[in-house]
């Protein structure tokens, strides 16, 4: 976890923004659909060279009151999770511009033991994994990004993590670039960047910037 010297850093170099949305069938929930990480630098970001497939929107929230905005970004705090992402992407040999966050489902949870608790088919029901015609997919992500793979390694989300995978293949190719942790024992597990040991969390951020290192030299 980060301290909130290296936080500040983060902020200054770094614009967040999320699709936030509500659903009248589930009044009680909030759903994210996306979120974007832009350099603050940077001008004309049209394509994103990171794409990160997570869990589910944990405890990122936007800047003002909610406003039910489906389709549109808006400004968003950032939350651990986020400054762990933002740490590679400002790796001094990475150097990434602009990330898109998505999720194997878009249910706003922060606590990982009651999103387990949702059920399955409404997890599916609000996954851009399940979508019809996968626009969202299209639209936003570069099949030409790196692709970080860290939705966790709970069994209870296996089913959504092989579809996410279908769907990425089935889209944008077999040869897209993937890294991620793997747990050795589980065939669609990628460990989440934010883990509770403060150790696991560094070493994930260690060696998912050498996998992306190692793809980055293969290119050149």
């Amino acid at each position: 976890m980060k301290n909130e010297n290296e936080k500040t850093k983060m902020d200054e170099l770094f614009q967040l923004k999320g699709c936030f949305y509500k659903d009248e069938k589930n009044k009680n929930s909030t759903f994210r659909k996306l979120m974007v990480i832009k350099r603050k630098d940077v001008d004309n970001l049209k394509k994103n060279d990171l794409s990160v497939i997570m869990m589910n929107p944990g405890s990122a929230k936007q800047t003002d009151e909610y406003q039910d905005v489906f389709d549109k970004l808006v400004d968003t705090i950032p939350d651990d999770t986020q400054y762990q992402i933002m740490e590679i992407m400002d790796r001094d040999n990475l150097k990434f511009n602009y990330a898109i966050i998505i999720n194997l489902s878009d249910f706003v949870e922060p606590k990982s033991k009651e999103f387990y608790k949702i059920p399955s088919d409404k997890k599916k029901e609000y996954s851009t994994f399940y979508e019809k015609n996968n626009n969202l997919l299209r639209k936003h992500i570069n099949p030409e990004s790196i692709f970080i793979l860290a939705w966790g390694v709970n069994e209870k989300m296996s089913e959504i993590a092989q579809q996410a995978i279908v769907v990425l293949t089935k889209l944008f190719g077999n040869n897209i670039k993937i890294v991620g942790v793997k747990h050795p024992l589980s065939e669609y597990g990628y460990y989440h960047p934010l883990q509770r040991n403060p150790k696991y969390q560094e070493k994930w951020v260690e060696v998912i910037s050498e996998q992306i290192e190692t793809i980055l030299q293969n290119q050149s």
